[in-house]
């Protein structure tokens, strides 16, 4: 994540103040809190979730900065807890927009009367893009040039394809934690961008 995060940084031509490192246990990020709040940043991003995204939030508002930089987060933030945490309060994470997956969910629950873990997106995305590539045809199916389509493709979370390294590129939508859930910012691509563009 930290290669990532420094790489976009670089790439908008911004800077970053610092990166502060904690082990992975709740008592142990107060001292690193106390930290990134000296550091003077405009924005501070916690890759992290579940009960580790609940222990520094507070942290952080504990060492409340004179000016209250932005709180950025990740897919992890798509949670329910995330969004009745007041420290994260106007925070803005990347994540597939809410409206697919409760549209899932729904169907899923018809089917299996059970709600759906939230990975099951995940599978049934690639059981419908192999159903989709099956159709072509035989032995030009699945190779490298229709796996890697530059249009990538759609699926229950939005558009989403295959770079020629093997990593997955998704369209997601900017949401911001509000007290009523999640508001979306910024909506989904519905397409990717072509080369050159």
């Amino acid at each position: 994540m930290e290669a990532a995060f420094r790489q976009s940084v670089s790439r908008v031509g911004g800077q970053i103040a610092a990166v502060q490192s904690f082990e992975e246990r709740a008592q142990a990020v107060v001292e690193p809190a106390k930290a990134v709040g000296q550091a003077g940043a405009d924005a501070i991003l916690i890759p992290e979730g579940g009960t580790m995204l609940q222990a520094i939030a507070p942290a952080l508002a504990l060492n409340a900065m004179a000016r209250r930089p932005q709180l950025l987060g990740t897919g992890l933030w798509d949670d329910a807890a995330v969004a009745g945490e007041p420290a994260l309060l106007q925070g803005w994470f990347a994540a597939p927009p809410p409206d697919a997956f409760r549209t899932f969910t729904a169907h899923y629950r018809e089917v299996y009367a059970a709600a759906p873990p939230r990975i099951a997106t995940l599978s049934y995305d690639a059981v419908s893009l192999v159903a989709l590539l099956s159709r072509g045809r035989p032995y030009q199916r699945f190779t490298d040039a229709a796996l890697t389509d530059p249009n990538g493709f759609v699926g229950v979370d939005g558009i989403f394809r295959f770079t020629a390294d093997g990593a997955a590129e998704r369209g997601l939508a900017i949401l911001q934690v509000t007290a009523n859930g999640f508001t979306v910012l910024d909506p989904a691509p519905r397409s990717f961008p072509q080369p050159g563009f």
